[in-house]
C-alpha cells in the first residue's frame, strides 16, 4: 500500500492498528500536546469569508487558485492576508497576518505560544495524515500554497529560525 494516509483514517474510523497495512505511527509526539480553552475558529471563517477579488488576483499572479486558498482557509482582515495555523485537534489558536505588499510586515493574530516550534509549523496536521508517506516541507505559506494547488501534501514554516525550534521526532513517521 502506498504511504501517506492509511493510518489516518483508521484512526479517523476507529479501525484496530493492527488491520492497517504498514505500520501505526508513534502517537507519543501527538499526545503530549495541550491546548487553550479558546480558540480562534470563528475569526478565522470571518477572515476567509473576506478574502477579496483583489487578493485572489494576488494569489492568481502566484498560480494559486481559488480552490487551494478555501482548503486552507486562508482569510483577510482588510488590510493583511491571513494563515490560520490548525493544530492537529483541528482548531486554529494563532494565525500569522501579512501585509500582501511586504512579506517583512507581519504579526501574529491569538496566541503567540503557537507561532513558534512545534505548533509554528504550518498545516501542521498534513504530518499525522503522511503517516509513513511522504510530504513537502517548505520555507512560507506561500510556497506551501503552490505545492497545494498541485495537489500534494506538505507543511512551511513561517521562517527560517522556525525550522530549528521543530522537534526532528515529528517527523519520524514520515519517508
Amino acid at each position: 500500500v502506498a504511504g501517506g494516509f492509511p493510518n489516518y483514517f483508521a484512526r479517523l474510523a476507529g479501525i484496530d492498528p493492527s488491520r492497517v497495512p504498514g505500520r501505526m505511527e508513534d502517537e507519543s509526539v501527538w499526545q503530549s500536546l495541550s491546548y487553550p480553552d479558546k480558540n480562534i475558529n470563528g475569526d478565522i471563517d470571518d477572515f476567509a469569508g473576506r478574502l477579496s477579488q483583489q487578493n485572489h488576483s494576488f494569489f492568481a499572479d502566484t498560480n494559486i487558485g481559488k480552490a487551494a486558498l478555501h482548503q486552507m482557509k486562508i482569510g483577510y482582515n482588510g488590510r493583511y492576508l491571513v494563515y490560520p495555523y490548525f493544530q492537529p485537534d483541528g482548531n486554529v489558536y494563532s494565525a500569522r497576518c501579512v501585509h500582501p505588499d511586504d512579506s517583512e510586515d507581519f504579526f501574529w493574530y491569538g496566541d503567540t505560544a503557537f507561532g513558534s516550534g512545534f505548533s509554528g509549523l504550518f498545516n501542521v496536521e498534513e504530518v499525522q495524515r503522511c503517516s509513513d508517506g511522504a510530504l513537502f516541507l517548505c520555507e512560507g505559506e506561500d510556497n506551501l500554497l503552490v505545492i497545494k494547488q498541485l495537489g500534494f501534501p506538505g507543511v512551511a514554516f513561517s521562517e527560517k529560525h522556525s525550522l530549528e525550534e521543530l522537534q526532528p521526532e515529528l517527523f519520524d513517521s514520515v519517508k
